[in-house]
């Protein structure tokens, strides 16, 4: 981890409505990680980008509450996800760390497969 008072200077805020079982995974994470949410948050993005083809974003729980998340500067600019999924930056963030949390506590609980299968598997019913 970089010197803490150099990024806490460099960091964007950000409001997203999580909800509370969201919220309290993305501190288990962090503490599990032994990294910042911020640094969660960076890593979701970089996962995201990465499966960006495969993923649509979702859209917030009717129960959720805005939460201040906090973004590195170098972070902060995900228009490249904005134009792929067609949406807002604060639906960018909701996705990206609603199923980073999702991949997360699948990892967990031993099932890592959170991404909808391709179509040719899925048979008919």
């Amino acid at each position: 981890m970089e010197n803490t008072e150099q990024a806490r200077g460099e960091l964007k805020k950000f409001r997203v409505k999580l909800t509370d079982h969201e919220h309290h995974l993305l501190k288990l994470v962090s503490a599990m990680d032994s990294k910042y949410q911020y640094e969660v948050l960076a890593s979701a993005l970089n996962w995201a980008r990465d499966n960006a083809d495969r993923i649509l974003p979702l859209t917030y729980s009717t129960t959720a509450s805005f939460r201040s998340l906090y973004l590195e500067q170098k972070h902060s600019n995900f228009g490249d996800l904005e134009a792929s999924w067609n949406c807002k930056p604060n639906n960018v963030i909701y996705t990206a760390i609603a199923l980073y949390l999702r991949l997360r506590s699948s990892e967990l609980k031993g099932n890592a497969n959170i991404l909808p299968c391709p179509t040719t598997y899925v048979s008919a019913i």
